[in-house]
């Protein structure tokens, strides 16, 4: 865990000092609405949208007049929801599972007198952090943690690869919301093929503030 935020750490710190002077950095959180999508021994399965939270920092460093790059460390939650009936039993499987990402964004403003609306994206790094299985059926609970790694004790992987998509809008105080889908390439299933596989997926609102740049 101190390794992953270590590296994430400096990453964005060598990014931020290579245009320190056009750098300028925020906060955000939110909501995601999220879902994944598995397939076990041919059979496909896409499960419910499950509401879960965000919330990171960024920086953001102008690279052309109306382009910047936004590379940020944000703690986001996934999962989903199953709902099954069995010999007259109803089950609900909702399973969470907490991240730590790193998009690498590219935005492009167009600029106005009080509001800048920008579009972009980029890839995504993600580490599992931790997870949990929870289980209802005819008014009883259980759960089970779930693990991240790479060996055939754990339950999926712990690097998730994939790509971001966003829109949103930035005001003159400072403010900003942004909508993003957030979708992953990586097959997490262990030792997993092309008729095992589990993939994430989430929606995500974003309301942040972006510090003021300093007068020179």
């Amino acid at each position: 865990m101190k390794k992953i935020i270590t590296l994430a750490a400096v990453i964005i710190c060598i990014l931020t000092a290579a245009s320190a002077q056009k750098a300028r950095f925020g906060f955000n959180g939110g909501l995601t609405l999220s879902s994944y999508k598995t397939k076990v021994e041919g059979e496909t399965f896409t499960s419910k949208s499950k509401t879960g939270f965000t919330a990171g920092i960024f920086t953001d460093v102008t690279i052309l007049k109306n382009l910047s790059f936004q590379p940020a460390l944000q703690y986001t939650q996934k999962g989903g929801v199953d709902k099954e009936s069995l010999l007259g039993d109803d089950y609900k499987l909702t399973l969470t599972m907490n991240y730590l990402e790193i998009p690498f964004n590219f935005l492009y403003k167009f600029n106005s007198a009080n509001t800048r609306f920008y579009i972009g994206g980029g890839p995504v790094l993600s580490f599992g952090l931790s997870g949990q299985l929870k289980v209802s059926a005819g008014g009883e609970h259980d759960k089970a943690d779930l693990h991240f790694g790479k060996t055939e004790d754990d339950d999926l992987k712990q690097v998730d690869r994939g790509a971001n998509i966003l829109a949103g809008f930035e005001f003159k105080s400072g403010v900003s919301i942004t909508f993003n889908y957030n979708m992953s390439f990586s097959n997490l299933v262990i030792d997993g093929d092309k008729n095992n596989y589990f993939h994430n997926g989430y929606a995500g609102v974003r309301l942040g503030y972006v510090l003021k740049e300093k007068k020179k």
